[in-house]
């Protein structure tokens, strides 16, 4: 084989290997997406039965612990028994590996919801229920926060990649989480501004009614 052919073909490699590492606007967003701090981008809609953390023939308050974090392996040493699962119940703030944590008591026949900032990183959520057996499999979920892509331009689309608000409904029963469903945020409804006359901020007066 001649010099030449040898300095063609490693050059066609060379140009198809690069065509095959080139990466996409869409994946390059996704590289770029900056996890940031978000006011109200966590809810939490519990629906407590009336039988909620039963034992002993009766009903008792339960202690929630939801925890937010980058990657799964952060939960898992905290959740691998029901001893890690009681210390993680039981601590203040949040623990190594973890981004926050924040404790909420139910009581039974409750509904609460509770919004939350996700926190600069957060990439997962972890909710965590005190029930009395302490078994991680029916006491822990584990949720990953999603992402929207959004283009711009007609000709050059260029993309962007957001981390995307959630939603999680639970309903704790008796000694389980036994439904666990999540969504988007509903979209704040566009208000139409009307024209004619307003009350004063603070007060029932009109601006006549000021004068």
């Amino acid at each position: 084989m001649n010099k030449g052919l040898i300095a063609l073909l490693a050059a066609c490699t060379l140009l198809f290997g690069c065509a095959s590492q080139r990466v996409t606007p869409e994946q390059q967003a996704l590289n770029e997406l900056k996890w940031d701090y978000a006011e109200n981008a966590i809810v939490l809609n519990f629906s407590a039965s009336k039988d909620l953390n039963q034992y002993a023939g009766q009903s008792h308050n339960l202690l929630v612990v939801i925890t937010q974090f980058d990657q799964a392996n952060a939960i898992a040493p905290y959740i691998a028994g029901p001893q890690q699962l009681s210390n993680l119940l039981l601590m203040e703030s949040a623990p190594a590996g973890l981004i926050s944590l924040t404790r909420v008591f139910l009581q039974p026949g409750e509904t609460k919801t509770l919004r939350l900032a996700r926190l600069e990183g957060t990439k997962m959520v972890g909710v965590a229920a005190g029930y009395a057996h302490l078994d991680p499999a029916r006491s822990f979920k584990l949720y990953q926060i999603g992402v929207d892509m959004t283009s711009s331009g007609l000709l050059k689309k260029t993309w962007k990649a957001t981390p995307r608000p959630i939603a999680i409904d639970l309903l704790m029963a008796a000694d389980t989480v036994l439904r666990s469903q999540q969504s988007r945020l509903a979209p704040v409804p566009v208000v139409q501004p009307k024209e004619g006359e307003v009350p004063l901020p603070g007060t029932n007066l009109t601006l006549d009614h000021a004068q």
